[in-house]
């Protein structure tokens, strides 16, 4: 079998079931996006390209970014380009990464995609894997890089060689990044110093590192294939949060491990937080870079961080009379006539907060409500309020708590609140 037909095997294997998806691919330009891009196109997907240019390589940064517009261009697809400034002070790889994928995020539900596709290849689940070795391993980093809920890489299985030789067979033009050579990065210094070592005084050591990886990957399918079984003992789905039951959890004699082999796909590595948790009071959290958990009653409750950072727009017009597809639930709140839309705000609710509820005398702290209802915390940490001149006229995401205003008036405009 020729590496064409192979590396166009593995691009449709991966892709079959993905079809009827409309596809956002990020491209910087180099060899391992463009060969992704003329895939795409050849076999007829449909798909637009995002570029993020950090202006790191100045003229360079620049050329780059022009030529990805051209190949848009040559293929007739849409093409977002952002240009980022990067904060100097902080890990510059890991800063443009977040920078990025929160951009591409944004790009999917703006512009109407299903997937971010990335151009990533088995020789970076090598370095990648090697990585994690000297960074303190993981069985999931060890395993590779794959698909996730977002983000799908069709050349996963693919490797470096047969992308650069497709490139060359088909006569591809693609940028060369000369920052590749310089081993300022860790993986940069694992690609262009550890592995052309290994490939010089270890005989075979390519096959044996794709040997590891397999193994790594076929070892991760037995261990979530146990982590099934444990979820169908201890788990349960809430609206915006997964739950896992206490109890259950402490009934295995390897609760730490238990926990490690539950959470750590989340981004979790603080496992004794996460022990001391199980006995922990109401409301005790821990967090990763992505989630959050709760302790709550019986149970421990996850939650991606990005559920809890929720936003809101407001009009006086009614959004689906303009939107016929609007399916967000639209708040009608009643505000007094003369109200301007400047004086509204909706906002995270705080403890110096104060509502008048229906059937009471006098204003009540919030905090103190919330406190009476026994609400689970993630639904506390999600509340938002809309206000005029300071008076909270609605709790939103939580509407049974009933408010009355402080000032009747006899006649009112309506102001319309509904998610992003």
């Amino acid at each position: 079998m020729s590496e064409k037909i192979h590396i166009e095997e593995a691009f449709n294997q991966s892709l079959e079931s993905f079809r009827s998806n409309h596809f956002l691919l990020a491209c910087s330009g180099g060899v391992d996006s463009v060969v992704l891009a003329h895939l795409l196109h050849r076999n007829s997907y449909s798909f637009g390209i995002a570029h993020a240019n950090f202006q790191l390589r100045d003229e360079e940064s620049e050329l780059d970014a022009i030529f990805v517009q051209d190949l848009a261009n040559d293929f007739n697809v849409p093409c977002y380009s952002k240009v980022f400034e990067l904060d100097q002070s902080k890990s510059i790889q890991e800063e443009a990464r977040n920078l990025r994928y929160n951009w591409f995020y944004s790009l999917l539900k703006s512009k109407g995609y299903d997937y971010v596709l990335t151009a990533h290849h088995e020789d970076d689940s090598i370095e990648g894997m090697l990585m994690s070795v000297f960074s303190g391993a993981s069985l999931h980093r060890l395993s590779g890089i794959d698909h996730n809920q977002f983000v799908l890489r069709p050349l996963k299985e693919a490797t470096k060689r047969q992308i650069i030789d497709y490139a060359q067979r088909i006569g591809i033009n693609y940028r060369s990044d000369s920052s590749n050579q310089k081993n300022d990065y860790l993986r940069n210094f694992v690609r262009n110093k550890i592995l052309n070592d290994l490939n010089t005084k270890l005989s075979h050591s390519d096959e044996k590192l794709r040997y590891s990886l397999s193994y790594f990957k076929r070892t991760l399918r037995l261990q979530e294939s146990y982590r099934r079984l444990l979820l169908d003992e201890l788990w349960s789905q809430g609206e915006d949060w997964e739950a896992f039951t206490i109890d259950a959890l402490k009934a295995n004699e390897n609760s730490s491990d238990v926990l490690q082999l539950l959470f750590e796909p989340y981004g979790f590595k603080d496992f004794r937080a996460l022990s001391h948790l199980l006995d922990a009071e109401n409301g005790k959290e821990v967090s990763s870079l992505s989630h959050r958990i709760y302790r709550f009653d019986h149970h421990l409750l996850l939650t991606p961080l990005t559920s809890l950072k929720i936003r809101y727009q407001f009009s006086f017009d009614d959004p689906r009379k303009r939107d016929k597809t609007l399916k967000a639930s639209v708040a009608e709140i009643n505000v007094h006539p003369e109200a301007k839309l400047s004086e509204i705000e909706v906002r995270k609710w705080n403890t110096s907060d104060k509502v008048l509820l229906k059937h009471q005398k006098s204003p009540k702290k919030l905090s103190k409500v919330l406190r009476d209802m026994k609400l689970n915390p993630i639904v506390k940490e999600r509340l938002q309020v809309v206000c005029h001149k300071n008076q909270i006229l609605r709790c939103l995401t939580f509407s049974t708590i009933d408010i009355q205003l402080e000032v009747n008036f006899s006649s009112h405009k309506i102001v319309y609140v509904w998610r992003e």
